[in-house]
């Protein structure tokens, strides 16, 4: 029987909100002892999820990302090390000292939170987090927050390995020795690092997405696994302002986010524009 096409008008319903309460009776409560969902904030509604590096990618047609993504991840441990806290030090060196090299997730991990091209997509356990991302910029455009149950989506992705990797789970170092070698396929699955490692994904309570090859769009690819429990809501441009106004009384902000200017986001625009 053959597939239909994949449709995110479909796959991912859209719920439109009406009022700045609204907003927050339709992304759901946090709870955080036991978060139900995680959540994806947009400050516009593109109608897909992609990484960063597929973004380069599309912009640098002829340049091979594979080679990118190992350039920029090697350039940013090296030019952004003097700058760096000793917490995000520590997710390098731990991942370097396990793989002999630079170009892993955990230097992936470090660089995406510091706006580094990379094939990682960023999500949060927390609603208000979602809704902060989604409102904070393109004030005379739509936002949007992409959500799925954390629960189905763990069982979902586990159904991906007996094909790409033979085995039923614990897939930990296939995945990280398939991303070291540049080997391409077609899965995805979140990424967490102890949450105590950086600041940054620490308070946005960060997460991420990363797909077994460029080129995969994430919600595509999410939604082929079977996830019942998914959907967006958006957020109209006249009530971005007001989202973030109650955010600012319930103390989310660019500052409790750790949202501040840092030098080694410039490193990271540098690494980003020599290729």
């Amino acid at each position: 029987m053959r597939m239909a096409p994949y449709d995110a008008q479909v796959a991912w319903k859209i719920e439109e909100a009406s009022s700045v309460d609204n907003c927050f009776e339709l992304v759901g409560p946090y709870v955080e002892a036991q978060p139900l969902r995680l959540f994806h904030g947009a400050r516009r509604d593109y109608g897909r999820i992609v990484s960063t590096l597929d973004i380069w990618a599309e912009n640098n047609s002829g340049k091979d990302a594979i080679d990118a993504e190992r350039h920029f991840l090697e350039s940013f441990a090296r030019d952004a090390w003097p700058h760096l806290d000793e917490t995000s030090r520590k997710v390098i060196q731990w991942a370097q000292e396990k793989w002999r090299t630079v170009h892993n997730t955990g230097t992936m991990f470090v660089g995406r939170h510091y706006r580094l091209p990379t094939r990682c997509v960023d999500w949060t356990r927390n609603p208000w987090i979602g809704l902060f991302f989604a409102c904070r910029q393109s004030f005379s455009k739509a936002g949007v927050v992409w959500w799925v149950d954390n629960s189905e989506f763990e069982r979902c992705v586990a159904t991906q390995w007996p094909k790409a990797f033979g085995v039923a789970g614990n897939v930990e170092d296939l995945i990280e020795a398939a991303f070291i070698k540049g080997e391409l396929h077609d899965w995805i699955t979140g990424l967490h690092y102890r949450p105590e490692i950086m600041e940054r994904p620490k308070v946005q309570k960060a997460s991420v997405t990363i797909a077994g090859r460029v080129g995969i769009r994430h919600d595509e690819r999410i939604a082929s696994l079977g996830l019942c429990k998914c959907g967006r809501v958006r957020i109209p441009a006249n009530l971005k302002k007001g989202v973030l106004e109650r955010l600012g009384e319930l103390g989310v902000n660019g500052q409790s986010l750790a949202m501040g200017f840092s030098h080694i986001e410039d490193v990271a625009h540098e690494v980003a524009e020599s290729l």
